[in-house]
Parts: C-alpha cells; sequence; structure tokens
C-alpha cells in the first residue's frame, strides 16, 4: 500500500505525457531530377523517405501562396504509364504521389484513400489539381513493403515563382511521424526548409484537457492521502 498525494499524481501524468514516443527510423527529404521535356518554367521535386518496418498510409498537403502545380492533361494521382512517354513526353513531369517509382512500371501499386486527417490544415477532403494538394494513400491490398532507403513516395512539379508550405505525414513500423505544425517551406519552385519528422503534435485533445484538469482541481484542494492498492 502506498499513499500518494494530489501533486505528486499530477507529476507522474506529466511526466508520462511527456515521454518519448518509440518509432521505427523515418526520414524524408527531396531531390531534383533532372526530367526530359520539363516544360519550361517548372521544377520537378521528387520526395523520398528512408524507414524500418511495414510500410502504411502517407498523407500530404501542398499549400500554395503563388505559383503552381504542374498537372499533365493526361496525368493523374498515381505514377504515369511509361508507354505513353514517347508520345506524351511531358507526362513524365506531372504530379503524383508513389510507392517507390517514377512511373506505374517501378512503383508498387497505390491505393488513394482520400483526404489527409493529421494536419490542422485538414480538410478531410481530397484535393489535387493545380492549385493545391491534400491526400492521403497508402500500398494497395496485399502489397507489404518493408524496411527501404531512398524510397520514392511523391512527385511534385511547381512553377518556378511558386512558394509555401509543405505537410507530409508517414506511418511506418505502425508508428506515425509528421511535419503537423513545423511544415517545410518551399520558394521559387525549391524546398528549402524540412525539419525533421516527429511525432504528431496536434491541438491538445479535449480527453487530456479534462484529465489534467481533473488533475489540477484536486491537487488545488487541501492535501489528502490518496491510497493505493
Amino acid at each position: 500500500m502506498h499513499a500518494c498525494t494530489p501533486r505528486v499524481l499530477l507529476f507522474a501524468l506529466l511526466a508520462a505525457v511527456a515521454q518519448p514516443v518509440s518509432a521505427a527510423t523515418l526520414s524524408y527529404y527531396f531531390s531534383n531530377p533532372s526530367v526530359p521535356d520539363t516544360p519550361d518554367g517548372y521544377i520537378v521535386n521528387d520526395l523520398h523517405i528512408d524507414f524500418e518496418g511495414q510500410l502504411f498510409g502517407q498523407q500530404m498537403v501542398v499549400e500554395l501562396f503563388q505559383g503552381n502545380i504542374y498537372q499533365d492533361a493526361v496525368g493523374g494521382e498515381t505514377p504515369p504509364n511509361e508507354l505513353l512517354f514517347g508520345a506524351i513526353p511531358t507526362l513524365q513531369s506531372d504530379t503524383f504521389v508513389s510507392m517507390g517509382g517514377a512511373n506505374s512500371n517501378t512503383a508498387e501499386a497505390i491505393l488513394v484513400v482520400g483526404g489527409s486527417t493529421e494536419f490542422p490544415e485538414s480538410t478531410g477532403e481530397k484535393q489535387f489539381n493545380d492549385s493545391g494538394i491534400d491526400i492521403a494513400w497508402a500500398p494497395a491490398t496485399g502489397v507489404v513493403i518493408e524496411d527501404q532507403n531512398d524510397f520514392m513516395i511523391a512527385r511534385l512539379t511547381l512553377s518556378d515563382d511558386a512558394s509555401g508550405r509543405f505537410y507530409f505525414y508517414s506511418n511506418s513500423g505502425g508508428v506515425g511521424l509528421g511535419t503537423h505544425n513545423r511544415w517545410c517551406s518551399f520558394s521559387n519552385g525549391r524546398f528549402f526548409f524540412c525539419p525533421p519528422l516527429g511525432p504528431p503534435v496536434p491541438e491538445p485533445t479535449t480527453g487530456l484537457l479534462a484529465l489534467l484538469g481533473g488533475v489540477v482541481l484536486l491537487a488545488s484542494r487541501p492535501l489528502r492521502s490518496i491510497t493505493l492498492a
């Protein structure tokens, strides 16, 4: 039998909340490949990740302050068919989400599930056009991808005057990491400030606030012993 004061209980709860999350290693970065026949005035940005464990859902928001996103007239949300590149060379520079490759032959099968849900900026509705992106995607049902480095996850082709903010969330090994309130910035069509991914940092939840509020209320009352079995 141990006695515990409300203030001790409060400190213990806060310490528990502050404990770091044990997570699979995950990092993200951009490259700027030279893609043949990229339309004039546009810059290709490929998003890559390194991860451990099995890869699950991905989410992304691209918020433009100015400029636009290149969306080829015959392109889609997923990697283009390389058999069309001869007739439509600009298709190679289309903007899309991926699972490991820059075309349908090199990428794994993909399931686009809708809009993102992890960011304050998320609307919950999918957007994928030349003025912005809000999308969630994952390996298709039955596709298992594990332990990869330099794994291509998206191609974002931006006008050379494009600036704005980019949010990214990735789940590997069953643990989600993201930019959340620490967005990645882009300017002049290129990504230039991308903070490390970290555990989700959403707005405080009602449940946590209520729990902390209850403990604080107890701590504000005259001290009494709380007996814990």
